[in-house]
Formats: structure tokens, sequence, C-alpha cells
């Protein structure tokens, strides 16, 4: 797959597209074709080793949009297929086609209740950010 490489910190500079081999799910973790990633400041500060920069080479990322494409043991198989958001703080790796997530940070869109629109249910935790999160998306 296509992914974007840090090799040494700094600016933008040090991002570099690399072929590199495809993910695989752990237990209890899903494969996400990658459709939309998102670019934060945390990211940038991390690239720069402003904040703490994980062990290098990495893929930048921690949340990302797309489709399920395999699941790891101890997750639902009907997974399969579905559309999904996630933000990923204990991974990284959205820059890229494919990455691998903890099934219970997964976000899925659901499109039956609204039809022509994607708003986010959450998978595993309904918490306070959720609830906030789909006010948000119905008033858009």
């Amino acid at each position: 797959m296509r992914a974007i490489v840090v090799r040494r910190v700094g600016g933008p500079e040090v991002l570099g597209e690399e072929t590199v081999a495809d993910p695989l799910p752990a237990p209890g973790e899903v494969l996400v074709r990658i459709a939309a990633c998102g670019v934060n400041f945390a990211d940038t500060e991390r690239r720069r080793a402003v904040y703490a920069p994980p062990t290098l080479p990495y893929i930048p990322g921690h949340e990302a949009a797309g489709v399920i494409e395999a699941v790891g043991d101890g997750v639902d198989a009907k997974l399969r297929g579905r559309r999904v958001a996630f933000f990923s703080p204990r991974s990284t790796g959205t820059y890229a086609e494919l990455a691998t997530t903890p099934a219970d940070e997964l976000f899925e869109f659901d499109v039956d209740e609204v039809p022509g629109s994607g708003h986010l249910v959450n998978l595993e935790r309904p918490d306070e950010f959720n609830r906030i999160l789909q006010e948000f998306l119905a008033r858009v």
C-alpha cells in the first residue's frame, strides 16, 4: 500500500510517500481502507519533535474514515464492509491507504436512520463525546 512515512523529525519536507506492507489487524482490531484522514496540529508537532514522536520511522495520523476490510480475532465479522470513522490515540498510521485500529474506538456511519446523510454512532461506548457529536451532526 501507499503511505506517508516519516523517517526523521522536521518540517513537512520529512513526509515521504512510500510503498509499505499492508498492516494486519491484531486481536480486537479492524483493518480500515482509508477514504479520508485527519491532519491535526498534534500530528505536525510530533513530526517536529515538539511532542514526543513515535519511534522512527512511522506513519503519522490518529483519525480517519473508511470501510472495514478485515477484522482481527474477537471482533464481529459482520463489521466487514461497514463505513466507519475513528480517533485512536493509542495507535498511528492513518496517512495511508490502510490502517488498523482497536474495534472499540470505531464510530459507525449509520445512514439508515437519516436517509441521505451520515451521522456517527459509537459502536462500543455511548459516552458524552458521542452524544455531543450526534447533536452537532444532527444540526449540519
